[in-house]
């Protein structure tokens, strides 16, 4: 029994480990596959627009915002991007994803908004490490018997 229990403990431990590789935005991205584009439209708003390329089906949300500033030295501007695209198949399902531009969230803050709340990669690793303090707690408890 302890050491089943503890081959459980060191599968739960490395499964948030692998999740820290990837980027916010891949996290978020990565939490749509397998949901409708419909659940996608319902927390993102309509696509700005969709195409269809190779014989995929490909839905774009494309965010720009110019700036221009000035001091003594010069004028200075530019443009902050960020396009969101899902890639769905013929069931409507999100199979892929890609994100392009200079101003996609870095942080979970920024990027919660776009999270598939039913999948949110955040919550299940903190929903994983209160599991681990609770299966090390039982650890624990059967070592003193």
């Amino acid at each position: 029994m302890k050491k089943i229990l503890t081959i459980i403990i060191c599968c739960l431990i490395m499964l948030p480990a692998f999740a820290g590789f990837k980027t916010v935005m891949s996290r978020c991205m990565e939490s749509w596959k397998g949901y409708s584009i419909n659940d996608v439209i319902s927390l993102w708003g309509y696509p700005t627009r969709k195409d269809n390329f190779a014989g995929r089906q490909l839905y774009f949300w494309e965010q720009s915002q110019s700036y221009v500033y000035g001091n003594q030295y010069g004028v200075y501007g530019g443009t902050n991007t960020c396009t969101r695209i899902l890639e769905v198949n013929d069931d409507n399902e999100v199979v892929g994803w890609e994100v392009k531009g200079n101003s996609c969230p870095s942080t979970y803050c920024g990027a919660k908004k776009w999270v598939n709340p039913a999948n949110d990669p955040w919550k299940i690793e903190k929903e994983q490490k209160i599991q681990i303090k609770q299966l090390k707690k039982e650890e624990k408890q059967l070592l003193k018997q």
